[in-house]
């Protein structure tokens, strides 16, 4: 593998937090940081590069994580689902020469660092698709090189790249690692009162 392999962190944002009730990437954690930003910043101690997909170019999110230094790719079409905010990504990286993504929900802030870097590592000895595993259970993010791009830039709809994970049950390394946080989103203001 080359030592210059590019992974670029892909974090999705662009969702319309219609359980949360609010912005829920604007809700505000016990340290006082909106989530998202939160997400991002922990990204940051992970990737050289990341990729924020925000709602539009009047997001208010999009001033707070461009000044933390990401490239911030607006979504018009963001709340058709998420497959069109995970093409968007996909497709902006693929631009910008990446060999990988990892794609990040904006919802998760609860998985560790250390996922993070082992998800990246498998995708540079050579995983095709690499999904974390936490007591026998898939979770997220879920990490995919660069042969998987054509087809990510095309999804749509809510179904995200599931359809992609069906299909290729063969390529997926599951990666074991002991971090519960893959499996918590926030969906529910009583989410962020379980922070760990």
């Amino acid at each position: 593998m080359p030592a210059n392999f590019k992974v670029t962190g892909v974090l999705l944002a662009a969702g319309a937090s219609r359980r949360f009730g609010s912005d829920k990437r604007l809700a505000s954690l016990k340290n006082g940081e909106p989530l998202a930003v939160l997400v991002a910043k922990q990204l940051l101690e992970v990737f050289d590069e990341v990729i924020a997909v925000v709602r539009n170019d009047r997001d208010p999110l999009l001033p707070m994580l461009a000044t933390l230094g990401l490239k911030c790719v607006p979504c018009e079409r963001a709340k058709e689902g998420m497959g069109l905010s995970l093409a968007t990504g996909v497709s902006s990286a693929a631009s910008g020469n990446s060999d990988a993504v990892l794609l990040v929900l904006a919802d998760m802030p609860y998985v560790k660092p250390e996922t993070y870097r082992a998800l990246v590592e498998a995708l540079r000895v050579g995983a095709s698709i690499v999904t974390p595993s936490f007591n026998g259970k898939r979770g997220h993010p879920v990490g995919f090189a660069k042969q998987w791009f054509e087809t990510l830039a095309l999804c749509q709809g809510d179904e995200g790249a599931k359809f992609l994970l069906r299909a290729n049950q063969a390529s997926i390394t599951v990666l074991s690692v002991s971090d519960p946080g893959i499996h918590q989103d926030i969906d529910e203001p009583d989410d962020l009162a379980e922070q760990h």
